[in-house]
């Protein structure tokens, strides 16, 4: 066959295969996503990154300040709030002073980052929490699936000042579950992620979703849905102003909760990423017309969440995972190469390689 014709042939070939690969999974909304080559800084692409921390835990800064030393990540300490400093009056519906306390930090952070202060976007952490020491490349696959899902153009004309992209309200990254909605981007063999018998955040919990509806080692991006706990979630600055301005009292109703009123963090967080707060011109309620507080937020999630907590950190000063019942248990779900359980070897200079997987697949499961 003469070349010309073997190119054709070959070019045929290519475009059906796109074709079909287009029409094909066009339907699930299902893709597959290349990393960027974006170099990632010491604050992961974002402006900052912010941990809470109260000043009566200094083990809890120590510790997490030597893990992000070993990783090469910058930190900046904001004083978290204890239940104390908070007036039951000002979060009615929050009877545990510990979740006022949570509440008033993520909230002094959120409002922070929406001032001029901050200059753009932040992580914003929980102190007791750990990461891969991978955590660099799993951000930047990342980074890469949420550039897909806003369509942000990756050319040289048309570069995002992000590498997230542009037009996203919150980057969930650490978190203990989530629904697995049908709409997602998948990322395949990554051997960061744990066997599925691995993938559950805390002891009585049932086994992730994404263990049976993928192979072994897949690693999912989608939007944020039934969302809980708030280790770890980035704010761009509009996110952060529409946060300060929804969350400010008196709050609107909650569409898709009845309860009205302030209630835990991370459960406020996961309503407002799915529209709870949000409304459209014109919409009535109770009669009345409701102020507009603009479209529903746009907030991407990942599974197995790349940031996840550390059992073994002295406990929560809130309540623990798992209601609690993690007593005893020293690791990080979700977590292999876990920087904590590394600590003294990434210092002594131990390669990756001389590593320990606290999550192997043929080793025995956290819980």
């Amino acid at each position: 066959m003469p070349r010309y014709r073997r190119t054709l042939a070959g070019a045929f070939v290519a475009i059906t295969s796109l074709f079909y690969i287009y029409w094909i999974l066009r339907p699930e909304q299902i893709r597959v996503y290349r990393p960027p080559d974006d170099a990632l800084n010491s604050t992961l692409g974002f402006a900052h990154i912010l941990v809470l921390n109260l000043p009566s835990r200094p083990d809890r800064r120590a510790a997490l300040s030597a893990a992000a030393a070993a990783t090469n990540l910058s930190l900046t300490w904001r004083d978290a709030q204890t239940g104390s400093q908070v007036p039951a009056s000002s979060l009615p519906g929050l009877r545990s002073p510990g979740a006022r306390g949570s509440w008033a930090s993520h909230m002094d952070a959120v409002t922070t980052v929406a001032g001029s202060g901050m200059g753009g976007s932040a992580l914003i952490m929980e102190d007791d929490v750990d990461w891969d020491v991978r955590l660099r490349g799993q951000v930047s696959s990342f980074a890469g699936a949420a550039r897909a899902w806003l369509d942000t153009p990756t050319t040289a004309g048309g570069k995002s000042e992000s590498i997230y992209g542009e037009g996203w309200d919150v980057l969930w990254l650490g978190h203990c579950g989530t629904d697995l909605p049908s709409s997602r981007i998948i990322a395949r063999a990554d051997p960061s992620v744990p066997a599925p018998r691995h993938l559950k955040p805390h002891p009585f919990a049932r086994g992730d979703a994404l263990g049976s509806a993928y192979a072994a080692h897949a690693r999912v991006v989608h939007e944020a849905r039934g969302t809980v706990c708030s280790l770890a979630y980035a704010v761009s600055a509009r996110g952060a102003r529409r946060l300060a301005r929804d969350f400010s009292p008196p709050l609107p109703r909650n569409k898709n909760n009845a309860r009205k009123g302030f209630y835990q963090w991370d459960l406020m967080l996961r309503d407002w990423c799915e529209g709870g707060f949000s409304s459209e011109p014109g919409e009535e309620e109770g009669g009345e017309e409701q102020e507009e507080r603009g479209p529903k937020p746009v907030c991407l999630t990942v599974q197995p969440p790349l940031i996840s907590h550390y059992f073994g950190a002295g406990g929560s000063n809130i309540r623990g995972l798992g209601g609690g019942y993690a007593r005893g248990v020293t690791g990080s779900p979700y977590i292999r190469l876990s920087v904590r359980a590394n600590l003294e070897r990434l210092m002594a200079g131990v390669p990756e390689e001389g590593l320990v997987d606290q999550l192997p697949d043929d080793g025995e499961a956290l819980w």
